[in-house]
């Protein structure tokens, strides 16, 4: 004599037989890990472990995609940077020499002033020393 095998349903322990008949029994609702489609729990939950990891994968790589970026991003930052010392240095450069060239520039007016005042004073002298001697 064969014992009919005993599944365990929702802490009830049931022959396989009238295990068929609830799973295939329009009337009664399906039990806890039995769901639509007849699909069972565990297949159902590692369907949905394969989603959560297809979109883990996406969003690691999505991660990976944008610390390379960060990454370019970072040199291209690095490279202003260096880019705006160099240019500031310059500017430095043309300025000091600008401030000079003025500087030259003042002296260079400011003597030929005075040097056109002189001889206007000389001139001045002398026509008085001319006039006073005659």
């Amino acid at each position: 004599m064969t014992v009919p095998r005993l599944l365990v349903l929702e802490d009830r322990a049931l022959p396989a037989n009238q295990l068929r008949k609830i799973i295939y029994s329009p009337s009664v609702s399906p039990p806890c890990w039995v769901h639509e489609n007849g699909r069972d729990r565990l297949q159902q939950t590692q369907d949905e472990v394969e989603e959560v990891r297809v979109i883990m994968l996406d969003n690691l790589n999505k991660a990976d995609e944008r610390g390379v970026k960060l990454d370019e991003l970072e040199n291209r930052a690095d490279e202003l940077r260096v880019m705006s010392e160099k240019f500031e240095r310059t500017t430095n450069k043309v300025k000091h020499k600008k401030m000079w060239d003025n500087m030259k520039m003042k002296v260079v007016m400011i003597s030929v002033i005075v040097l056109v005042a002189l001889i206007v004073l000389g001139l001045i002298i002398y026509a008085i020393v001319n006039a006073a001697g005659q």
